[in-house]
């Protein structure tokens, strides 16, 4: 390395003079000094700053003491940025150089991994504490102005032109998607991006070639709302494509000088919509809400797009186990009080009935099971091919039975019904969380249902663990007179 440094050296200096040349040789440059800054975000990455050096005297050469086949180990700026492959101690060499001869100062900087959960903070923000677990983070589909957009010559203003109401994206595939960031340990750059699509992706007119299918809001459904209720206010530039992602994609983060965090993906990868852009500026970057700036077209298109992303739910993880293919409940059968009700008007409490163990084997509750994905968020409902539910429902049903004809007299209520249902394909489902108590709040696609079939509009989650869920749900039978109470654990 020593023969390699020296030879680099007399390169430079003959590239730097020739025949006709009035060289004054004068002196040697005397040793000067350097700074190693490390850097915020990468505890692998440094920053080196010569001290009291005049360039126009002098010329410099740095050796960061990387020996590693296929990487640069040196450099001729003034103040290099340099990411080393791997934990260690480096000898760095800043060679001060003139035409008639150099000086050289070495220092060495010991490179780790911080003590602890081993990711870096910002790291953390984006990605968690535990180096391979990963951070699931979705679109805060509940809060205005989760999707907006600005004319890029307006100051960088990502509201002046769209700004999105509430849910209002949910005919366009964007609430579905799923982006989880990993830390491997050991690994700064080009860490693992896994991009969960549920099968579709929004983007926007220009940008749809590519994909095998692309429809505009009316033929995507978006205006197919039930009676009384308002359709969402799209653009006609707004687009719904298919589009499952590769597998293998990564991410970086790095910041600018003046503090901002950028967000870079591998081909194939997005946030939030599919516009083609090269980064993404985090103007919001904590761990409970990130709020990305992006230009469209990789920053030759007119429009800045912002999207607000927020951690996927505690509750949600909960719910599919951290999984994209999901996890199964099923109803707590085995103990007293896994169905019960309450009266609307003496404060929703679960004293209305308590049924006992076992007891409502013969109305079609306890062959259901409940799969919630992360993937798209789909929701499986296997019924067994029937659905319990009460006498103010059964008309929407081909065939139904009542309780007194299939149950031992006296265990259950005459409104109890038995009915044949097989769930159909594609449903959803959505958590919110309620502002006012926090308490998580169940939504579903229609067709859906959890324990029992009453056209709840959400399942309050009044209990959740690993190993219990316990939900509160009111029957919209005209008076709300009712809710319901079921008790669920993880399937075996």
């Amino acid at each position: 390395m020593k023969l390699y440094k020296i030879c680099f050296l007399s390169l430079l200096l003959l590239a730097s003079c020739n025949e006709d040349d009035d060289v004054d040789f004068g002196e040697k440059p005397e040793g000067g000094d350097f700074t190693i800054a490390l850097d915020s975000i990468n505890p692998l990455k440094i920053k080196l700053t010569p001290l009291n050096i005049d360039t126009t005297q002098v010329r410099l050469a740095w050796d960061f003491g990387i020996i590693e086949e296929g990487r640069t180990d040196r450099s001729i700026e003034y103040s290099p940025e340099v990411t080393y492959p791997d934990e260690g101690t480096y000898t760095i060499t800043m060679t001060t150089y003139n035409d008639v001869g150099f000086t050289t100062k070495n220092k060495n900087v010991d490179l780790k991994f911080p003590p602890g959960p081993n990711v870096p903070p910002d790291f953390q923000i984006l990605t968690g504490s535990i180096p391979g677990q990963g951070k699931a983070w979705i679109v805060d589909r509940f809060t205005d102005g989760h999707s907006s957009a600005g004319r890029t010559g307006d100051a960088g203003d990502i509201t002046g032109f769209w700004s999105r109401p509430a849910n209002n994206m949910a005919c366009m595939g964007m609430y579905n998607d799923v982006y989880i960031f990993n830390f491997e340990e050991g690994k700064t750059q080009d860490n693992q991006f896994i991009l969960a699509t549920g099968g579709d992706v929004y983007t926007r007119n220009g940008f749809d070639t590519g994909f095998a299918s692309s429809l505009n809001p009316a033929d995507a459904g978006c205006n197919d709302v039930a009676e009384g209720e308002t359709p969402p206010v799209l653009s006609g530039g707004d687009r719904l494509a298919t589009y499952d992602a590769p597998s293998d994609l990564t991410y970086n983060l790095s910041t600018r000088a003046d503090g901002t965090k950028i967000i870079t993906l591998s081909p194939g990868g997005y946030l939030g919509m599919w516009v083609e852009p090269l980064e993404y500026e985090a103007i919001v970057f904590n761990e409970n809400e990130i709020q990305l700036a992006f230009v469209q077209g990789g920053g030759e298109g007119a429009v800045r797009w912002g999207v607000r992303l927020v951690p996927l739910p505690e509750a949600a993880t909960i719910l599919t186990g951290g999984s994209l293919e999901g996890k199964t409940w099923v109803i707590d059968k085995d103990i007293d009080g896994h169905s019960t009700a309450g009266r609307v008007s003496t404060g929703l409490a679960d004293d209305f009935w308590s049924r006992p163990a076992g007891a409502m084997e013969c109305l079609g509750l306890y062959n259901d099971e409940y799969t919630f994905k992360l993937d798209g968020f789909a929701y499986d409902l296997e019924t067994g091919g029937d659905v319990y539910t009460r006498n103010l429902f059964i008309d929407q049903y081909d065939s139904s039975e009542p309780s007194a004809d299939i149950c031992p007299a006296g265990t259950l209520s005459g409104g109890d019904f038995k009915a044949d249902y097989v769930s159909p394909g594609g449903l959803t489902w959505s958590l919110a969380i309620r502002e006012d108590d926090g308490v998580p709040l169940l939504r579903f696609s229609e067709g859906a249902y959890l324990g029992m079939d009453v056209d709840a509009a959400e399942y309050e989650i009044l209990e959740i663990t690993e190993e219990s869920l316990y939900v509160r749900f009111v029957q919209q039978n005209g008076t709300g007179a009712v809710a319901w109470y079921k008790r669920l654990i993880p399937k075996n």
